[in-house]
């Protein structure tokens, strides 16, 4: 085989190294693509999350603050002193 045989087989090897390198490239840029949207998708999950449980906390402080505010005002009974009339 003459010099230009051989650098022609040379071309043709580099070229189909650098087309593997791009199709690795390609490759390894979608599998990072679906790692982010699955962490974008964790991350808003658990932003909606964390909304809920403020959510359910402030409800849970106003239902204690109600039933503390009805016990203490809103209760009928007798108090003691007041039995001795019966």
């Amino acid at each position: 085989m003459d010099d230009a045989g051989l650098f022609g087989a040379e071309l043709d090897g580099a070229a189909a190294r650098l087309q593997e390198a791009d199709d690795r490239a390609q490759q390894l840029q979608v599998e990072r693509q679906a790692q982010l949207d699955a962490r974008t998708r964790d991350t808003d999950t658990l932003a909606r999350l964390e909304a809920r449980l403020v959510a359910l906390r402030d409800l849970q402080a106003k239902v204690k603050a109600a039933a503390s505010a009805y016990l203490s005002k809103g209760n009928a009974a007798v108090a003691k002193d007041d039995w001795s009339e019966f």
